[in-house]
């Protein structure tokens, strides 16, 4: 059902790894898509996030398959792609959240909310690699999104 993917970062550099989107989507669990890489668990901001374009209609669930462990995020269902643009969480209805995760699969009941693009945004890190300088990154292996035939 995913058609596409888009970065998320409107109070950094609007970058957040363009690059790596397709690895999210792409059926292979060893390609990663990631957040940059930070000082601290909060992000020093509201979050940052991968949206996914989805033929509209009611979206139905979210499975994010990660190796990253204990980020939480909070997952919208948007009306369009240009939502994204300046994206302020304050602006729009969470879905659902995300705990904090394990690694593996984690499915995410949105209910059928209408829209074209899902969009999870991440609030908190979760657990730090010691072996890097910044230690804090998400790591999003495949998205899988169902959504209803209308």
């Amino acid at each position: 059902a995913i058609t596409g993917a888009v970065d998320v970062d409107p109070d950094g550099d609007d970058n957040e790894h363009p690059d790596e989107l397709a690895a999210s989507i792409d059926g292979d669990p060893g390609t990663l898509w990631s957040t940059e890489q930070y000082g601290g668990a909060d992000l020093g901001k509201a979050g940052v996030g991968i949206g996914w374009v989805v033929a509209p209609g009611p979206v139905e669930r979210l499975d994010i398959t990660t190796p990253s462990v204990g980020w939480t995020a909070d997952v919208y269902v948007l009306e369009n792609q240009q939502a994204l643009a300046g994206f302020d969480p304050e602006d729009h209805t969470i879905a659902s959240t995300v705990s904090p995760t394990k690694t593996g699969t984690t499915t995410v009941d949105l209910g059928g909310r209408e829209g074209e693009v899902v969009l999870l945004w991440i609030t908190n890190l979760g657990e730090p690699d010691p072996a890097e300088e910044r230690p804090f990154a998400v790591e999003i292996a495949e998205a899988e999104i169902q959504v209803r035939a209308s």
